[in-house]
């Protein structure tokens, strides 16, 4: 990825924006309380993130990191990140469950809309499960990492 951290900065800002981004959950980094703000800033201050930009937050042991070079996050207080170039793929850990052939539409309907981790497998072959917020804010997400990793490339 040889664009500058501003420019990712100001693409991915772009594109949060477009998915009706900041939310209740996921805002800028910068919007969140400064008590959030320095937790995480001291969580990933070893990690070669870039500029953090984008946070999904519901607690300190289940959040999302959005920066403009790597993903990171803790879920139930297991920290996991990956550079944007080493990512493979992404996609939904919950949906469609094993058993959606025997879903109604309906039902299909809610649960497509109520997962709430991204698994994202890196090009080495290993699994991250990154937490993110049900519904619209979980899809948000999810095409904005497309992006980046897709840029990356």
């Amino acid at each position: 990825m040889n664009h500058p951290d501003e420019w990712l900065e100001d693409r991915i800002r772009f594109k949060a924006k477009q998915y009706n981004l900041p939310t209740r959950q996921t805002r800028f980094f910068h919007d969140w309380p400064v008590k959030v703000q320095g937790f995480i800033t001291e969580t990933i201050a070893s990690r070669k993130i870039g500029t953090p930009v984008l946070l999904a937050y519901q607690s300190r042991e289940l959040w999302s990191l959005v920066g403009t070079r790597m993903l990171i996050g803790a879920d139930q207080g297991q920290l996991q990140c990956v550079g944007y170039p080493s990512i493979e793929s992404i996609a939904s850990r919950d949906y469609p469950p094993k058993n959606w052939m025997e879903l109604g539409l309906a039902e299909a309907g809610r649960l497509k809309t109520s997962w709430k981790h991204l698994l994202v497998t890196a090009k080495s072959g290993n699994e991250l499960v990154f937490w993110v917020p049900p519904g619209p804010e979980a899809f948000s997400l999810w095409n904005i990492l497309l992006m980046l990793a897709r840029m990356a490339d």
